[in-house]
Protein backbone atom coordinates (compact mmCIF):
# COMPACT_ATOMS: atom_id res chain seq x y z
CA UNK A 1 0.00 0.00 0.00
CA UNK A 2 2.94 2.37 1.11
CA UNK A 3 4.82 1.53 -2.42
CA UNK A 4 1.29 1.86 -3.98
CA UNK A 5 1.14 5.38 -2.69
CA UNK A 6 4.47 6.92 -3.14
CA UNK A 7 4.33 5.67 -7.20
CA UNK A 8 0.86 7.39 -7.33
CA UNK A 9 2.95 10.65 -5.58
CA UNK A 10 5.61 10.61 -7.91
CA UNK A 11 3.08 10.66 -10.93
CA UNK A 12 1.58 13.35 -10.10
CA UNK A 13 4.85 15.08 -9.31
CA UNK A 14 6.09 13.98 -12.81
CA UNK A 15 2.54 14.97 -14.29
CA UNK A 16 2.91 18.71 -12.54
CA UNK A 17 6.69 19.34 -13.92
CA UNK A 18 5.62 17.98 -17.46
CA UNK A 19 2.40 20.62 -17.43
CA UNK A 20 5.18 23.54 -16.09
CA UNK A 21 7.84 23.02 -18.41
CA UNK A 22 5.08 22.49 -21.12
CA UNK A 23 3.15 26.26 -20.23
CA UNK A 24 6.08 27.66 -18.85
CA UNK A 25 8.61 29.84 -21.43
CA UNK A 26 11.85 29.30 -20.77
CA UNK A 27 14.83 32.21 -20.76
CA UNK A 28 18.48 32.53 -21.10
CA UNK A 29 20.62 35.50 -19.23
CA UNK A 30 20.96 37.41 -22.85
CA UNK A 31 17.12 37.19 -23.59
CA UNK A 32 16.09 38.34 -20.10
CA UNK A 33 18.57 41.28 -20.43
CA UNK A 34 17.20 41.96 -23.90
CA UNK A 35 13.56 42.06 -21.86
CA UNK A 36 14.83 44.23 -19.69
CA UNK A 37 16.00 46.84 -21.45
CA UNK A 38 13.17 46.92 -23.53
CA UNK A 39 10.61 47.52 -21.00
CA UNK A 40 12.72 49.18 -18.59
CA UNK A 41 11.35 52.88 -18.26
CA UNK A 42 14.55 54.45 -17.47
CA UNK A 43 16.33 53.03 -20.82
CA UNK A 44 13.50 54.36 -22.24
CA UNK A 45 13.40 58.13 -21.21
CA UNK A 46 17.26 58.10 -21.79
CA UNK A 47 16.90 56.81 -25.07
CA UNK A 48 14.82 59.98 -25.84
CA UNK A 49 16.88 62.15 -23.98
CA UNK A 50 19.68 60.82 -26.51
CA UNK A 51 17.03 61.96 -30.06
CA UNK A 52 16.16 65.30 -28.08
CA UNK A 53 19.86 66.33 -27.40
CA UNK A 54 20.77 64.87 -31.04
CA UNK A 55 17.82 67.11 -32.64
CA UNK A 56 19.68 70.16 -30.42
CA UNK A 57 22.93 69.70 -32.10
CA UNK A 58 21.55 69.81 -35.34
CA UNK A 59 19.88 73.22 -34.34
CA UNK A 60 23.03 74.85 -32.93
CA UNK A 61 25.15 73.90 -36.01
CA UNK A 62 22.19 75.30 -37.84
CA UNK A 63 22.29 78.82 -35.73
CA UNK A 64 26.11 78.36 -36.05
CA UNK A 65 27.16 77.87 -39.94
CA UNK A 66 24.17 79.43 -41.22
CA UNK A 67 22.47 82.64 -41.78
CA UNK A 68 19.16 84.18 -40.94
CA UNK A 69 16.57 84.12 -43.35
CA UNK A 70 13.15 86.42 -42.88
CA UNK A 71 10.47 86.71 -45.47
CA UNK A 72 8.36 89.96 -44.29
CA UNK A 73 4.73 90.75 -45.76
CA UNK A 74 3.29 93.46 -44.89
CA UNK A 75 -0.53 95.23 -45.95
CA UNK A 76 -1.24 98.74 -44.71
CA UNK A 77 -4.79 100.74 -44.63
CA UNK A 78 -4.62 104.49 -44.10
CA UNK A 79 -7.74 106.13 -42.56
CA UNK A 80 -8.69 109.39 -44.92
CA UNK A 81 -7.69 111.81 -42.23
CA UNK A 82 -3.95 110.76 -42.63
CA UNK A 83 -4.10 111.05 -46.16
CA UNK A 84 -5.88 114.16 -46.32
CA UNK A 85 -3.25 115.58 -43.88
CA UNK A 86 -0.49 114.64 -46.00
CA UNK A 87 -1.75 116.27 -48.94
CA UNK A 88 0.43 118.73 -51.13
CA UNK A 89 -1.62 121.65 -52.81
CA UNK A 90 0.03 122.96 -55.98
CA UNK A 91 -0.22 126.49 -57.24
CA UNK A 92 -2.18 125.58 -60.38
CA UNK A 93 -4.71 124.27 -57.60
CA UNK A 94 -4.02 120.73 -58.73
CA UNK A 95 -3.74 118.48 -54.92
CA UNK A 96 -0.34 115.91 -54.83
CA UNK A 97 -1.27 112.62 -52.92
CA UNK A 98 1.58 111.57 -50.36
CA UNK A 99 -0.16 108.99 -48.81
CA UNK A 100 -2.56 105.71 -50.21
CA UNK A 101 -4.88 104.28 -48.42
CA UNK A 102 -3.95 100.64 -49.39
CA UNK A 103 -0.22 100.15 -49.14
CA UNK A 104 1.36 96.81 -49.75
CA UNK A 105 4.83 95.54 -49.36
CA UNK A 106 7.47 92.35 -49.74
CA UNK A 107 10.39 92.43 -47.77
CA UNK A 108 13.64 89.80 -47.98
CA UNK A 109 15.83 90.01 -44.95
CA UNK A 110 19.54 88.52 -44.50
CA UNK A 111 21.49 88.55 -40.90
CA UNK A 112 24.65 86.92 -40.63
CA UNK A 113 27.01 86.96 -37.39
CA UNK A 114 30.09 88.02 -38.72
CA UNK A 115 32.33 88.22 -34.87
CA UNK A 116 30.28 87.22 -31.75
CA UNK A 117 33.18 86.54 -29.77
CA UNK A 118 33.07 82.73 -30.73
CA UNK A 119 29.16 82.52 -28.76
CA UNK A 120 27.59 80.64 -31.57
CA UNK A 121 30.68 77.90 -31.80
CA UNK A 122 30.76 77.24 -27.71
CA UNK A 123 26.65 76.78 -28.04
CA UNK A 124 27.28 74.46 -30.52
CA UNK A 125 30.26 72.84 -28.79
CA UNK A 126 27.86 72.92 -25.28
CA UNK A 127 25.02 70.81 -27.17
CA UNK A 128 27.78 68.17 -28.28
CA UNK A 129 28.53 67.88 -24.93
CA UNK A 130 25.18 67.45 -23.68
CA UNK A 131 23.98 64.79 -26.32
CA UNK A 132 27.40 62.91 -25.10
CA UNK A 133 26.66 63.35 -21.77
CA UNK A 134 23.04 61.67 -22.59
CA UNK A 135 24.53 59.16 -24.63
CA UNK A 136 26.89 58.18 -21.38
CA UNK A 137 23.95 58.24 -18.95
CA UNK A 138 21.86 55.69 -21.56
CA UNK A 139 24.92 53.28 -21.37
CA UNK A 140 25.33 53.60 -17.54
CA UNK A 141 21.49 52.70 -17.20
CA UNK A 142 21.95 49.45 -19.52
CA UNK A 143 25.16 48.39 -17.71
CA UNK A 144 23.40 48.60 -14.33
CA UNK A 145 20.15 46.92 -15.73
CA UNK A 146 22.44 44.15 -17.21
CA UNK A 147 24.10 43.80 -13.82
CA UNK A 148 21.16 43.88 -11.92
CA UNK A 149 19.87 41.64 -14.57
CA UNK A 150 22.83 38.98 -14.03
CA UNK A 151 22.46 39.19 -10.30
CA UNK A 152 18.73 38.13 -10.04
CA UNK A 153 19.49 35.29 -12.63
CA UNK A 154 22.36 33.70 -10.79
CA UNK A 155 20.23 34.45 -7.86
CA UNK A 156 17.71 32.41 -9.17
CA UNK A 157 19.89 29.48 -10.11
CA UNK A 158 21.72 29.68 -6.80
CA UNK A 159 17.88 29.36 -5.16
CA UNK A 160 16.71 26.49 -6.90
CA UNK A 161 20.31 24.72 -6.38
CA UNK A 162 19.87 25.02 -3.09
CA UNK A 163 16.27 23.63 -3.10
CA UNK A 164 17.35 20.43 -4.80
CA UNK A 165 20.14 20.08 -2.18
CA UNK A 166 16.76 20.86 0.61
CA UNK A 167 14.70 18.58 -0.95
CA UNK A 168 17.20 15.63 -1.98
CA UNK A 169 17.91 15.78 2.20
CA UNK A 170 14.39 15.72 3.33
CA UNK A 171 14.15 12.97 0.60
CA UNK A 172 16.73 10.75 2.39
CA UNK A 173 15.91 11.49 5.92
CA UNK A 174 12.35 10.36 5.78
CA UNK A 175 14.12 7.41 4.26
CA UNK A 176 16.30 7.03 7.04
CA UNK A 177 13.34 7.62 9.70
CA UNK A 178 11.55 5.04 8.20
CA UNK A 179 14.24 2.59 8.31
CA UNK A 180 14.92 3.65 11.93
CA UNK A 181 11.42 3.08 12.97
CA UNK A 182 11.36 -0.13 11.15
CA UNK A 183 14.64 -1.33 12.65
CA UNK A 184 13.11 -0.11 15.94
CA UNK A 185 9.77 -2.53 15.78
CA UNK A 186 12.32 -5.25 15.10
CA UNK A 187 14.48 -4.42 18.41
CA UNK A 188 17.68 -4.04 15.78
CA UNK A 189 17.69 -0.50 16.60
CA UNK A 190 17.62 1.95 19.87
CA UNK A 191 14.96 4.50 20.37
CA UNK A 192 18.06 7.45 20.84
CA UNK A 193 18.59 6.41 17.62
CA UNK A 194 15.34 6.48 15.99
CA UNK A 195 14.75 10.00 17.89
CA UNK A 196 18.29 11.31 16.16
CA UNK A 197 17.09 10.72 12.59
CA UNK A 198 13.45 12.30 13.84
CA UNK A 199 15.08 15.35 15.00
CA UNK A 200 17.32 15.50 11.60
CA UNK A 201 14.10 15.28 9.31
CA UNK A 202 12.72 17.79 11.73
CA UNK A 203 15.85 20.34 11.69
CA UNK A 204 15.53 19.65 7.91
CA UNK A 205 12.13 21.49 7.46
CA UNK A 206 12.80 24.68 7.97
CA UNK A 207 15.75 24.59 5.90
CA UNK A 208 13.23 22.98 2.98
CA UNK A 209 10.99 26.12 3.35
CA UNK A 210 13.56 28.69 3.56
CA UNK A 211 15.17 27.36 0.07
CA UNK A 212 11.24 27.13 -1.13
CA UNK A 213 10.64 30.49 -0.06
CA UNK A 214 14.34 31.61 -1.59
CA UNK A 215 13.13 30.37 -4.71
CA UNK A 216 10.02 32.15 -5.01
CA UNK A 217 11.68 35.81 -3.75
CA UNK A 218 14.90 35.22 -6.28
CA UNK A 219 11.69 34.81 -8.87
CA UNK A 220 9.82 37.72 -7.95
CA UNK A 221 13.07 39.73 -8.03
CA UNK A 222 13.59 38.52 -11.41
CA UNK A 223 10.41 38.86 -12.78
CA UNK A 224 10.39 42.84 -11.54
CA UNK A 225 13.68 44.09 -13.49
CA UNK A 226 11.93 42.49 -16.47
CA UNK A 227 8.96 44.30 -15.93
CA UNK A 228 6.55 40.93 -16.09
CA UNK A 229 3.58 39.82 -13.93
CA UNK A 230 5.07 39.00 -10.63
CA UNK A 231 2.32 35.97 -10.73
CA UNK A 232 4.05 34.78 -14.28
CA UNK A 233 5.55 31.35 -14.57
CA UNK A 234 8.94 31.36 -16.33
CA UNK A 235 11.84 28.78 -17.00
CA UNK A 236 15.57 29.82 -17.13
CA UNK A 237 18.38 28.44 -18.49
CA UNK A 238 21.58 28.64 -17.40
CA UNK A 239 24.68 27.18 -15.28
CA UNK A 240 25.52 28.28 -11.93
CA UNK A 241 29.43 28.70 -13.10
CA UNK A 242 31.80 31.57 -15.23
CA UNK A 243 34.80 31.68 -16.60
CA UNK A 244 37.89 33.04 -14.07
CA UNK A 245 38.74 36.79 -14.79
CA UNK A 246 42.41 37.32 -13.88
CA UNK A 247 43.44 41.27 -13.62
CA UNK A 248 45.51 43.00 -11.40
CA UNK A 249 44.32 45.62 -9.02
CA UNK A 250 46.65 48.06 -10.64
CA UNK A 251 44.80 47.21 -14.41
CA UNK A 252 41.50 47.04 -12.84
CA UNK A 253 42.12 50.79 -11.83
CA UNK A 254 43.23 51.85 -14.99
CA UNK A 255 40.64 50.66 -17.03
CA UNK A 256 37.86 52.05 -14.40
CA UNK A 257 39.25 55.52 -14.45
CA UNK A 258 39.21 55.28 -18.28
CA UNK A 259 35.41 53.70 -18.53
CA UNK A 260 33.47 54.49 -15.34
CA UNK A 261 30.88 56.43 -16.22
CA UNK A 262 31.18 59.10 -13.15
CA UNK A 263 34.45 59.42 -14.36
CA UNK A 264 33.44 60.26 -18.03
CA UNK A 265 30.52 62.12 -16.39
CA UNK A 266 32.38 64.34 -14.49
CA UNK A 267 35.27 64.85 -17.63
CA UNK A 268 32.31 66.10 -19.70
CA UNK A 269 31.08 68.01 -17.30
CA UNK A 270 34.52 69.62 -16.30
CA UNK A 271 34.58 70.96 -20.12
CA UNK A 272 31.06 71.79 -19.95
CA UNK A 273 32.00 74.48 -17.25
CA UNK A 274 35.25 75.61 -19.20
CA UNK A 275 32.78 76.11 -22.56
CA UNK A 276 30.18 78.39 -20.10
CA UNK A 277 32.95 80.25 -18.48
CA UNK A 278 33.80 80.90 -22.02
CA UNK A 279 30.23 81.72 -22.94
CA UNK A 280 29.77 84.16 -19.86
CA UNK A 281 33.17 85.89 -20.67
CA UNK A 282 32.10 86.85 -24.05
CA UNK A 283 28.96 88.58 -22.49
CA UNK A 284 31.01 92.01 -22.70
CA UNK A 285 32.60 91.42 -25.80
CA UNK A 286 31.35 93.74 -29.19
CA UNK A 287 29.43 91.90 -31.77
CA UNK A 288 29.52 92.39 -35.34
CA UNK A 289 26.71 91.66 -37.37
CA UNK A 290 26.24 91.78 -41.31
CA UNK A 291 23.21 92.38 -42.50
CA UNK A 292 20.98 92.76 -46.14
CA UNK A 293 17.16 93.48 -47.08
CA UNK A 294 15.81 94.01 -50.12
CA UNK A 295 11.93 95.37 -50.35
CA UNK A 296 9.19 95.55 -53.18
CA UNK A 297 6.89 98.17 -52.43
CA UNK A 298 3.15 98.89 -54.44
CA UNK A 299 3.83 102.65 -54.81
CA UNK A 300 4.17 105.15 -57.40
CA UNK A 301 7.80 105.28 -58.77
CA UNK A 302 9.81 108.80 -57.96
CA UNK A 303 8.63 111.08 -55.30
CA UNK A 304 6.26 113.60 -55.09
CA UNK A 305 8.69 116.08 -56.16
CA UNK A 306 8.29 114.72 -59.65
CA UNK A 307 6.53 116.42 -62.23
CA UNK A 308 4.87 112.77 -63.27
CA UNK A 309 3.86 111.96 -59.78
CA UNK A 310 0.63 113.32 -59.60
CA UNK A 311 -0.43 111.35 -62.45
CA UNK A 312 1.44 108.05 -62.77
CA UNK A 313 0.57 104.98 -61.46
CA UNK A 314 1.04 102.36 -58.73
CA UNK A 315 3.72 99.90 -59.85
CA UNK A 316 5.71 97.46 -57.74
CA UNK A 317 9.15 99.52 -56.56
CA UNK A 318 12.69 97.29 -55.72
CA UNK A 319 14.92 98.83 -52.92
CA UNK A 320 17.73 97.43 -50.97
CA UNK A 321 19.65 98.56 -48.15
CA UNK A 322 23.31 96.41 -46.47
CA UNK A 323 25.64 97.39 -43.99
CA UNK A 324 27.76 95.58 -40.84
CA UNK A 325 26.57 96.49 -37.09
CA UNK A 326 28.66 96.96 -34.29
CA UNK A 327 27.49 96.32 -31.12
CA UNK A 328 28.99 96.51 -27.75
CA UNK A 329 27.68 96.20 -23.75
CA UNK A 330 29.08 98.91 -22.61
CA UNK A 331 27.24 97.97 -18.82
CA UNK A 332 28.46 94.68 -19.06
CA UNK A 333 31.84 95.85 -18.47
CA UNK A 334 31.97 97.11 -15.33
CA UNK A 335 32.92 94.39 -12.11
CA UNK A 336 29.88 94.46 -10.84
CA UNK A 337 27.74 93.77 -13.62
CA UNK A 338 25.66 90.43 -14.04
CA UNK A 339 28.68 89.52 -17.02
CA UNK A 340 31.36 89.47 -14.20
CA UNK A 341 29.14 87.82 -11.31
CA UNK A 342 28.41 84.73 -14.19
CA UNK A 343 31.90 84.62 -14.96
CA UNK A 344 32.70 84.24 -10.86
CA UNK A 345 30.32 81.75 -10.84
CA UNK A 346 31.25 79.97 -13.54
CA UNK A 347 35.32 79.81 -12.49
CA UNK A 348 33.92 78.42 -8.73
CA UNK A 349 31.76 75.80 -10.34
CA UNK A 350 34.81 74.18 -11.94
CA UNK A 351 37.13 74.60 -9.15
CA UNK A 352 34.19 72.39 -7.65
CA UNK A 353 34.51 69.83 -10.90
CA UNK A 354 38.12 69.44 -10.06
CA UNK A 355 37.06 68.26 -6.32
CA UNK A 356 34.32 66.35 -7.35
CA UNK A 357 36.70 64.56 -9.78
CA UNK A 358 39.20 63.93 -6.98
CA UNK A 359 36.96 62.28 -4.59
CA UNK A 360 35.10 60.30 -7.21
CA UNK A 361 38.65 58.73 -8.03
CA UNK A 362 39.01 57.80 -4.42
CA UNK A 363 36.09 56.03 -4.48
CA UNK A 364 36.42 54.10 -7.59
CA UNK A 365 39.84 52.74 -6.06
CA UNK A 366 38.16 51.51 -2.94
CA UNK A 367 35.78 50.36 -4.86
CA UNK A 368 37.94 48.21 -7.24
CA UNK A 369 40.12 47.29 -4.02
CA UNK A 370 37.22 45.57 -2.34
CA UNK A 371 35.70 43.79 -5.47
CA UNK A 372 39.48 42.52 -6.34
CA UNK A 373 39.37 41.23 -2.63
CA UNK A 374 36.07 39.76 -2.60
CA UNK A 375 36.87 38.17 -5.94
CA UNK A 376 40.09 36.54 -4.62
CA UNK A 377 38.25 35.48 -1.90
CA UNK A 378 35.54 33.47 -3.64
CA UNK A 379 37.77 31.95 -6.05
CA UNK A 380 39.78 30.68 -3.17
CA UNK A 381 36.47 29.68 -1.56
CA UNK A 382 35.39 27.54 -4.46
CA UNK A 383 38.93 25.85 -4.54
CA UNK A 384 38.60 24.82 -0.63
CA UNK A 385 34.73 23.96 -1.28
CA UNK A 386 35.82 21.46 -4.36
CA UNK A 387 38.47 19.96 -1.92
CA UNK A 388 35.57 19.67 0.70
CA UNK A 389 33.43 17.71 -1.64
CA UNK A 390 35.95 15.23 -2.65
CA UNK A 391 36.72 14.64 1.51
CA UNK A 392 33.12 14.24 1.76
CA UNK A 393 32.50 12.43 -1.09
CA UNK A 394 34.95 9.71 0.15
CA UNK A 395 33.88 9.69 3.39
CA UNK A 396 30.38 9.06 2.36
CA UNK A 397 31.86 6.15 0.26
CA UNK A 398 33.91 4.65 3.34
CA UNK A 399 30.81 4.83 5.06
CA UNK A 400 28.47 3.32 2.78
CA UNK A 401 30.83 0.32 2.63
CA UNK A 402 31.01 0.01 6.54
CA UNK A 403 26.87 0.48 6.58
CA UNK A 404 26.43 -2.35 4.61
CA UNK A 405 29.06 -3.92 6.38
CA UNK A 406 27.43 -4.02 9.22
CA UNK A 407 30.34 -1.86 11.05
CA UNK A 408 28.11 1.63 11.63
CA UNK A 409 24.39 2.53 12.12
CA UNK A 410 22.53 4.58 10.14
CA UNK A 411 22.82 7.43 11.90
CA UNK A 412 26.28 7.77 10.79
CA UNK A 413 25.54 6.98 7.49
CA UNK A 414 22.82 9.76 7.33
CA UNK A 415 25.65 12.29 9.06
CA UNK A 416 28.16 11.32 6.20
CA UNK A 417 25.27 11.99 3.66
CA UNK A 418 24.18 15.37 5.46
CA UNK A 419 28.21 16.39 5.09
CA UNK A 420 28.28 15.70 1.78
CA UNK A 421 25.31 17.52 0.78
CA UNK A 422 26.32 20.96 2.76
CA UNK A 423 29.53 20.46 0.94
CA UNK A 424 27.80 20.87 -2.28
CA UNK A 425 25.45 23.74 -0.75
CA UNK A 426 28.50 25.43 -0.01
CA UNK A 427 30.02 25.07 -3.28
CA UNK A 428 26.80 26.46 -5.03
CA UNK A 429 27.15 29.21 -2.68
CA UNK A 430 30.88 29.91 -3.44
CA UNK A 431 30.09 29.97 -7.42
CA UNK A 432 27.20 32.35 -6.96
CA UNK A 433 29.22 34.83 -4.86
CA UNK A 434 32.30 34.53 -7.38
CA UNK A 435 29.88 35.15 -10.23
CA UNK A 436 28.38 37.87 -7.96
CA UNK A 437 32.07 39.49 -7.18
CA UNK A 438 32.83 39.05 -11.26
CA UNK A 439 30.07 40.91 -12.03
CA UNK A 440 30.61 43.42 -8.99
CA UNK A 441 34.23 43.83 -10.39
CA UNK A 442 33.39 44.39 -14.16
CA UNK A 443 30.77 47.07 -12.88
CA UNK A 444 33.61 49.02 -10.89
CA UNK A 445 35.66 49.19 -13.84
CA UNK A 446 33.14 49.77 -16.23
CA UNK A 447 32.76 47.14 -18.73
CA UNK A 448 29.84 45.73 -17.91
Amino acid sequence: MRRFVIIALLCITMQTAIYTNTHAKTYTLLECIKIALENNKDYLIAKKEVDIKKATVSSARADYLLPTFALNGQYMMLDPKTIDDAKIPQTNGSVIDTQLTHNWTLGLGVQYHIFTWFKQRDAYNLAQKDMKMAEKKLLNIKSLTKSSVSKAFYSLLLSRKLLEVAKANDNRLKAYVAVAQRNFNAGRQSRYELLRTQVQLANNKPKLLSAENGVKLAMVSLLQLLSMDLNKKIQISGKLITSPIKISEKEAIKRALSNRYEIILNKLGHEILKIRRSLARSANKPNITAFFNANLDYKKPGNYFSPTFATADRTIVGSWYTGIQISIPISELFPWSKTSKDIDVAQHSLDQSILIQEKTIEMIRLEIKQAVLKLDESDKSILANKTTIKLAQEGLRTAKIRYYNGQMGNVELMDAELDYQQAQANLYQSWFNYISAKIDLKKAMGIY
